[in-house]
């Protein structure tokens, strides 16, 4: 079919009857392929829910820091308001 600027009516027999796949790939290549490509994707998912528990953990740390520079703070705080030199 060739592109004229307007839109095209696709023939309805090609919708009904698709083309037949190409005999390139039998059933069980496909199937190699398509568990290959599941196998994949579930490692992607394993490295990516590692990746979150270690940013999870690192999070955690990072507040346990910030408390711990807050109290700090608060401690001096308190010193200076009642006139000691710290």
């Amino acid at each position: 079919m060739a592109w004229t600027r307007r839109r095209e009516m696709f023939p309805i027999h090609r919708l009904r009857d698709p083309p037949p796949m190409s005999s390139s790939c039998d059933a069980e290549e496909l199937w190699h392929l398509t568990h290959g490509m599941q196998r994949l994707a579930l490692a992607k998912f394993a490295r990516d829910a590692q990746r979150l528990r270690q940013l999870t953990v690192e999070l955690a740390t990072a507040h346990m820091h910030i408390d711990s520079i807050d109290h700090q703070l608060y401690a001096h705080d308190l010193q200076l308001r009642r006139g000691r030199d710290v």
